[in-house]
């Protein structure tokens, strides 16, 4: 606010703020991270990469995490090989359809864990 008032002083000129708060951060339980970790390496293929990955998107996810404890995680179906690796806002847009075996494999993995720690 300081720097905003200064400014429009410096050139004689009025402003009016309006903020709108967007979503809030997306942030994981860290035991249910570590248990969708751990599906990926032990149960469904350890070759799988697990990246710590950090994004600026907003997500509706972010209000059932604030709430319950849970993972929000990204199954990686781009295939630049085949032409499938446009942003998922884009016109372009397409997936691997190759990658929904290891989905459902992975939520069925993560599901069946998740009861057996209850």
């Amino acid at each position: 606010m300081e720097i905003l008032e200064g400014v429009t002083k410096a050139f004689g000129a009025r402003y009016t703020l309006s903020y709108e708060e967007g979503y809030p951060a997306c942030v994981n339980d860290p035991k249910m991270a570590a248990m969708v970790a751990a599906c990926v390496n032990s149960e469904v293929d350890e070759s799988i990469p697990v990246l710590a990955t950090q994004t600026m998107g907003g997500e509706d996810m972010a209000y059932f995490l604030q709430r319950v404890p849970g993972c929000y995680f990204f199954l990686g179906s781009s295939n630049g090989e085949k032409g499938l690796n446009h942003p998922h806002h884009s016109p372009r847009f397409d997936f691997d359809e190759e990658a929904l075996p290891l989905g459902v494999e992975l939520f069925t993995r993560v599901v069946e864990r998740y009861f057996e720690l209850r």
